[in-house]
């Protein structure tokens, strides 16, 4: 694993068990950014969300066309086509934000006050003002802030959200305490070794919440069409262009729409739009069922999942997997 800043270029405090930092080193934590705060977010941003939705080929024929036949004053019957493209992208904008918001919520981590020694004295304070190196006391019931090291006590943890392992795990002066996890019994004073983003707990969830593009061979074909089309239109354009105003000598208003008309035709704007209702009706469905899909194109990859595999994490010690059981989600004969 790559070493962070916490790491490598970071003085490092040993505070005593009863003296802790002092103020003043805390305060220059605080200045160095190493409180335990995560300010990175792995999810996709907004802006990337409205650029991948609004800048693409299919918007931009619809665009010019639509600009093309404003200039000419064109009757409202020819702008019927700014339904399709209007409403697929909104399909799309809003459906990423709303997986987007959803998977931000996701956290194991809880915002609640912690006892910490400073300048000899006891402090209870927000889990996110804990500074790098920080001497903290944990006892019953508290969930461990930032990853740290026993200096003093001995507890009993549950670490069921780190490993998956429900049953408590003894720990000892010189042991390792993992954020996210419960202290079920006992009590310790811990040195603070890692915050914010270089906790464990926080790079497990950073890989739940990073955004991989799907590999979807809707999308792909559907991309395969808009390419093909755009080398044809251009030339098409240009031959109509040529043959309304050298053989058929019309009016250049008539020529925009005679154009604007083939070239909205050319692309596939009610397939779009058809194949992103059904994707979206299919997600509304997932929703009720409490699943959450990142994006559109995420339900097609799970349509074509028939095999799902199930591990208890904190069981593995050899990282082999052996098939316990199987159970068939429907009967033979549907196959």
């Amino acid at each position: 694993m790559k070493k962070s800043k916490q790491d490598t270029e970071t003085i490092r405090y040993t505070p005593s068990v009863d003296e802790g930092l002092t103020t003043a080193q805390a305060e220059e934590r605080f200045k160095q950014g190493l409180h335990n705060v995560v300010r990175h977010k792995n999810t996709k941003s907004y802006f990337s969300i409205f650029s991948d939705n609004l800048f693409t080929f299919f918007n931009l024929l619809g665009l010019i066309a639509f600009i093309a036949l404003l200039s000419i004053n064109a009757e409202l019957s020819n702008y019927f086509f700014v339904i399709f493209y209007i409403s697929n992208t909104a399909i799309g904008i809003i459906q990423e934000i709303r997986a987007k918001r959803c998977v931000d919520k996701l956290t194991l981590m809880s915002e609640k006050s912690i006892k910490v020694i400073r300048d000899g004295q006891t402090y209870d304070i927000k889990s996110s003002e804990i500074v790098l190196d920080d001497l903290i006391s944990l006892g019953i019931g508290n969930q461990i802030p930032t990853d740290c090291v026993i200096l003093k006590g001995d507890v009993e943890v549950n670490e069921a959200l780190i490993t998956g392992e429900s049953i408590p795990v003894k720990k000892k002066v010189g042991d390792q305490l993992f954020a996210g996890s419960f202290i079920v019994g006992g009590f310790c004073q811990a040195h603070a070794v890692k915050v914010g983003s270089d906790n464990y707990v926080q790079q497990l969830s950073a890989k739940a919440k990073r955004y991989k593009k799907p590999n979807s061979k809707i999308m792909s074909s559907l991309k395969l069409i808009i390419k093909m089309v755009s080398f044809a239109i251009v030339p098409i354009s240009i031959a109509l262009i040529l043959k309304f105003v050298y053989i058929n000598h019309k009016e250049a208003a008539d020529i925009v729409k005679e154009v604007t008309t083939v070239v909205i035709g050319m692309v596939p704007a009610g397939l779009m739009l058809l194949t992103s209702t059904a994707l979206a009706v299919g997600i509304i469905k997932l929703a009720k069922q409490k699943t959450l899909v990142h994006d559109l194109y995420s339900l097609e990859m799970l349509a074509r999942v028939d095999t799902i595999c199930f591990d208890k994490t904190g069981t593995i010690t050899d990282g082999n997997m052996t098939v316990n059981k199987i159970e068939y989600l429907v009967e033979d004969n549907d196959y």
